[in-house]
């Protein structure tokens, strides 16, 4: 399906969800005098009833697309030939056919009927209404042609010359070349799939989930394994071949013989300190290769699993290197351990003893409650009691959302209390700047 305003060939590159994936757009509330004029207002913006674009969102027509292709199975001979394909279409709109205007296709129908070809740009289409169609049509020719226009948007062919098959049509671009190879080996269908994933600490999660390809064999349809993690929503989809996923996370692919890299970008829905692999799936790895990339900024974090490996040894891509890399098996997961990864205030006091005289601009403490703690603003007070000699201004942080409790002590009652220990233990050591940290979602 085509839109004048966006190539096809943005099938390559971005992912379709199917109408009741991810990307389908919520019902609006439609007061029931105005339902009558639902159709009117959607005059010429029929296209707000398909999927849109992961990485998009709805809106704007040129993030809709309103079409999944078949296969396109082509029969040519020497002074003819024909084709036929089906496609699922969500919204009325144009389908590009095969040919171009030196070759262009004849006696086309759709369901059996006689079809209107009409040439926008240099090419054919035909116009479908929103369901399931069979599109059939014919060439003639006093030769045939050495290559035929295939458009982007098909990403399977079946190929017969002659009464022939072609197990692997020589296809590039928007063209199949129509001379027979001589091959000394029939390839047999096979895939292999090598999964690498980079989770990046931050508020959302967010993981790149990069996926290779080698692919042998005729063109065809494959559904690969759990591509989308559990409790993660999808963003976006770059892909060198017609991809879409799945609304249980699988990825539908139409592949063809070469070697070909998919990225999934996808988002938590929650906050965790656990992220999870899937169960085992066909045509998927037993084993992916996860990095971590920590946000010092935002947090001190540092993630765990059973297998660490060497970034080096394994072939991420080189940007990853640098962090911290991991072996997982299906059903393992990967343990962030958020929050304050320390050796406890006895340790940091003792460094900081043995840095004085060295440390040159001013030095400043940051003081949170161990989870474990049964009296949270008596450890705050002996914290400062402690860190007083050693800083020159010490912080006070309780909002940590990964410390059980610790929240609690901004309510108006106990962040009194608080305030009222913490400036006493100062004021009895040495008077120095506090600050107090609380989480910036709080409202009054």
């Amino acid at each position: 399906m085509h839109n004048p305003r966006v190539p096809l060939s943005l099938l390559l590159a971005l992912v379709l969800l199917s109408t009741t994936g991810f990307a389908q757009q919520p019902d609006a509330y439609v007061p029931p005098d105005l339902e009558p004029w639902r159709q009117w207002v959607l005059q010429g913006e029929e296209f707000r009833n398909c999927p849109f674009y992961a990485n998009r969102g709805a809106g704007e027509e040129s993030n809709h697309l309103c079409a999944w292709p078949g296969v396109l199975s082509l029969s040519l001979n020497q002074g003819n030939g024909s084709f036929e394909q089906t496609w699922t279409v969500h919204e009325a709109g144009w389908a590009a056919l095969p040919g171009d205007q030196k070759n262009w296709p004849e006696a086309v129908s759709v369901d059996g009927r006689p079809a209107a070809v009409v040439r926008r740009g240099s090419h054919p289409f035909v116009y479908l209404a929103a369901g399931s169609h069979r599109l059939g049509g014919s060439f003639t020719w006093h030769a045939r042609p050495g290559s035929l226009r295939v458009p982007l948007a098909t990403g399977l062919l079946s190929l017969r010359l002659d009464g022939r098959p072609v197990a692997m049509p020589d296809r590039r671009k928007d063209t199949v070349w129509l001379g027979e190879r001589q091959r000394t080996i029939e390839q047999q269908e096979q895939i292999g799939v090598e999964v690498y994933r980079l989770i990046s600490d931050g508020v959302p999660t967010i993981v790149t989930t990069l996926i290779e390809l080698n692919v042998s064999g005729p063109g065809r349809e494959e559904v690969l394994g759990m591509a989308l993690l559990p409790g993660h929503t999808p963003m976006r989809l770059d892909s060198e071949l017609p991809a879409r996923l799945e609304t249980d996370g699988r990825l539908r692919v139409q592949v063809r013989p070469g070697n070909w890299q998919l990225t999934l970008i996808s988002r938590a829905e929650s906050a965790s300190n656990e992220i999870a692999r899937s169960a085992p799936s066909e045509h998927w790895p037993a084993q992916e290769i996860w990095s971590y990339q920590p946000d010092n900024r935002l947090r001190v974090s540092a993630a765990e699993a059973a297998s660490p490996v060497d970034p080096s040894q394994v072939d991420i891509p080189g940007e990853w290197r640098n962090f911290g890399a991991f072996r997982l098996a299906a059903d393992q997961a990967l343990i962030n351990r958020l929050g304050f990864n320390n050796k406890g205030l006895a340790a940091a006091a003792g460094r900081l003893r043995r840095a004085h005289g060295h440390l040159t601009g001013p030095v400043g403490l940051n003081l949170g409650a161990n989870k474990e703690s049964s009296d949270k603003i008596s450890d705050y007070a002996a914290g400062v009691s402690e860190a007083c000699g050693l800083a020159d201004y010490i912080s006070i942080n309780i909002s940590s959302p990964n410390t059980p409790g610790l929240r609690g002590l901004q309510s108006a009652e106990m962040l009194d209390k608080l305030v009222t220990a913490v400036l006493a233990a100062r004021d009895r050591a040495h008077k120095l700047p506090m600050l107090l940290k609380i989480a910036p979602d709080l409202e009054p």
